[in-house]
């Protein structure tokens, strides 16, 4: 677990265990295998909520759920993660600044930021969700916009950690 501007960032599995997998959301076939991972993380992540009475409804946000290569990866993560009391929405923060960080360093990262909009109900509890971890740069930079907007997030997701 890692915490970013506040707010705890949980992950599954290490990036090196399934580097293979992650990569498949560059192809059709990730819109198959990304779910069944999430969802595996999904009902453990809601067993342990759930053990600890935490029975409140929390909405999802996928990081910039758009469309690529006839799916959003990052939708279908969360589509197979929010089970029980975790709901998906979907469309909600978007990048205006399509660039990829794959590959990129931190200096990079930091002079090209994804200026995020939000489309969603700003009275519901959410929790954000990404397919890695790597510096934290996305997570922080959409953390810190959502605070500016007085979005409740109770805590990130990302499916694996670059540093695990």
């Amino acid at each position: 677990m890692r915490v970013l501007e506040g707010v705890s960032v949980y992950s599954f599995y290490a990036y090196s265990e399934i580097e293979e997998l992650i990569k498949s959301k560059y192809a059709l076939i990730g819109s198959r295998i990304l779910p069944l991972l999430s969802q595996k993380a999904g009902a453990e992540f809601v067993r342990i909520l759930q053990e600890k009475g935490l029975n409140t409804p929390l909405y999802g946000i996928a990081i910039d759920d758009k469309i690529k290569s006839f799916y959003s990866h990052s939708a279908a993560l969360l589509k197979g993660f929010c089970q029980g009391n975790l709901k998906p929405t979907y469309g909600t923060l978007r990048a205006t600044n399509a660039v990829s960080y794959a590959g990129k360093s931190l200096e990079f990262r930091a002079n090209h930021p994804r200026d995020f909009t939000f489309k969603g109900d700003k009275n519901l509890d959410y929790f954000l969700l990404d397919d890695i971890i790597t510096t934290g740069t996305t997570l922080k930079e959409a953390l810190k916009y959502l605070k500016i907007l007085n979005i409740k997030v109770h805590f990130a997701i990302a499916l694996c950690s670059a540093d695990e």
